[in-house]
């Protein structure tokens, strides 16, 4: 098989070259008519050259394949031992890189989460991912087809509602409302409502004290206890608008222990099974299922239009959406460190089991390449290092040759 790496040919035919460089200047020197010192020293550093270069030349050639084609014990060394080199290849990557705790500190080190923010808020990647995200779209999502998604998805949502637990979920709801203040916004609106109300209607509450009161009751007792009554609440009313006023912090309270209630299931037996027969009613009600089937037709709307699939649209939307969540993630240092930390997890428990498929994968890979290409992708990967040994061998062979002739001819 060819090497077809010009860099590794261009070398080959340099070191040959300085190689046959030697050979001629030793033969050169037994064509001049003379024997001086100068003569024999070029001639000395020519001949050891000579005998680097091709000792060298022997060795590189001798580790990919047979010298000159010719069988030599010890050559072709890489051919000979492919399967030891797979065996090898696979006690290298199951000895070095299946400790979960050095893969686990490894993905901790590279912080996944932060590049993950940084990736995607980058137009071009969530266009990509966006692309990608398309290409899955199943053919499901024809239009020919959408009833049967819809009653499909509507069914599976709804069995998969009846079988929560909602006492837990209805606490998180709560818990999340109370821990934003969104009751306190709920009462603030209501005592406007009121205000408003008595403001805008200054009669009502004396019409109402006048129908109820005792006919032997002087009218303009009911107008002085109306004009009370109206200011009393009035008054009160301005004092409900303050947060903390007794009557706002009590009803933190009963919130407080109701959310604990449902969130430990500490409620009373009879009060968990209404909530639960209420939701179970509601969940398998026709109104229920109209509910889920309408956010769905929705959605398909939004995203496919209403006459198929708009891939431009639904691509432009997830590449906006996969932006949003890459800044969310950069702004959420948390977020990030919970990435991490999982991620970093997962590698703990998998890189055993990944490794090993992968070391086992390489070697029985290399082992049913043939033998030849075993050396070639080797040779391809170091060959342009391993001619620089030639030209080393005939350089320093040559210098040798020089110093020794030197050293002989001066103690003599």
């Amino acid at each position: 098989m060819m090497i077809r790496s010009k860099g590794i040919q261009l070398r080959r035919w340099l070191a040959t070259i300085l190689l046959f460089s030697m050979m001629l200047v030793f033969v050169g020197t037994f064509l001049l008519n003379e024997s001086s010192f100068w003569v024999q020293l070029i001639r000395s550093g020519a001949e050891a050259g000579i005998v680097g270069g091709l000792v060298d030349w022997f060795a590189v050639v001798a580790i990919f394949r047979h010298p000159l084609g010719v069988p030599f014990p010890h050559t072709a060394v890489i051919r000979k031992s492919r399967d030891r080199f797979a065996n090898g290849i696979d006690d290298f990557i199951t000895e070095n890189f299946s400790d979960g705790e050095i893969a686990s500190e490894y993905v901790k080190d590279k912080r996944p989460g932060r590049h993950l923010s940084d990736w995607l808020t980058k137009a071009k990647n969530s266009k990509f991912v966006a692309n990608v995200l398309l290409t899955s779209i199943p053919p499901l999502l024809k239009p020919e087809r959408g009833p049967r998604i819809r009653h499909l998805l509507t069914k599976t949502v709804i069995e998969e509602l009846k079988k929560q637990d909602i006492l837990p979920t209805l606490g998180q709801i709560l818990d999340h409302f109370y821990r934003h203040e969104r009751h306190q916004e709920i009462i603030d609106v209501l005592v406007d409502l009121v205000k408003e109300y008595v403001e805008h209607n200054p009669g009502s509450i004396r019409e109402t004290i006048s129908k109820n009161s005792r006919r032997w009751i002087p009218r303009f007792l009911d107008r002085v206890l109306a004009d009370n009554v109206e200011q009393s609440l009035l008054d009160e009313l301005n004092q409900l608008a303050d947060r903390s006023h007794p009557f706002r912090r009590e009803i933190d309270t009963q919130i407080e222990k109701l959310i604990a209630e449902l969130q430990q299931g500490q409620l009373n037996v009879e009060t968990v099974k209404q909530v639960r027969q209420w939701w179970n009613a509601f969940v398998t009600s026709e109104q229920a299922g109209r509910l889920i089937g309408g956010l769905w037709d929705s959605i398909r709307i939004e995203l496919f239009g209403s006459k198929g699939v708009d891939t431009a649209k639904i691509e432009s939307k997830l590449a906006h959406g996969l932006v949003a969540l890459g800044k969310h993630l950069a702004a959420d240092a948390e977020l990030q460190d919970e990435i991490d930390a999982r991620l970093s997890n997962l590698a703990k428990s998998v890189s055993p089991a990944v490794v090993d498929v992968a070391a086992e994968y390489v070697r029985e890979a290399v082992k049913d390449w043939p033998a030849e290409k075993v050396s070639d992708k080797l040779e391809g990967a170091v060959g342009k290092e391993l001619q620089y040994i030639r030209f080393n061998g005939t350089v320093l062979g040559s210098v040798v040759g020089l110093l020794l002739f030197v050293v002989v001819e001066k103690a003599v």
